[in-house]
């Protein structure tokens, strides 16, 4: 921790609930995310920005303001985005699928339960208990109710050592 002692702190935030700790604090109030803030801060001290740098920027102003559907998006954001696609930003294909009216990735979106059970309805009164395999093998034990044991600590005891 002694190499961080004399570090300058630079908060970087767009929220107005931000408050402002650090040494630097840089919070711009009216952008839509800190991508904004970034691309904005690189431009005006004239850094290089390379084609990976403005679309990675890009998407993340992209994310932030939800392809520029949010309500909060700010005119920032698209003056921002116009400067990056100036650079040779390029659009990701994950923003690109949502244009297209696919909303995000498979992977999150929820997958649909059928609203019927997908096992048959018993009838009441006229299906037999039969005896399951486990109860066969341990005699009559209900399986509403966990053993005694259930919840005692269980330690294991090797028969070899290492």
């Amino acid at each position: 921790m002694e190499t961080f002692k004399d570090s300058k702190v630079i908060n970087i935030d767009y929220k107005p609930e931000n408050q402002g700790f650090g040494d630097i604090p840089l919070l711009g109030n009216n952008a839509s995310s800190v991508c904004e803030l970034m691309a904005n801060l690189i431009s005006s001290l004239s850094l290089k920005m390379d084609i990976d740098i403005a679309s990675n920027l890009l998407t993340g102003i992209i994310a932030a303001t939800d392809n520029f559907q949010s309500t909060a998006t700010s005119a920032l954001a698209f003056e921002t985005a116009a400067l990056l696609l100036k650079k040779g930003a390029v659009r990701s294909a994950k923003s690109l699928k949502k244009q297209d009216g696919i909303k995000g990735d498979s992977f999150f979106t929820p997958t649909p339960q059928p609203k019927t059970p997908s096992f048959p309805k018993a009838t009441i009164g006229t299906e037999e208990k039969k005896p399951s395999f486990a109860r066969a093998m341990e005699g009559q034990v209900d399986e509403n109710n966990p053993p005694d044991d259930w919840l005692a600590p269980k330690i294991y005891k090797g028969s070899t050592s290492v």
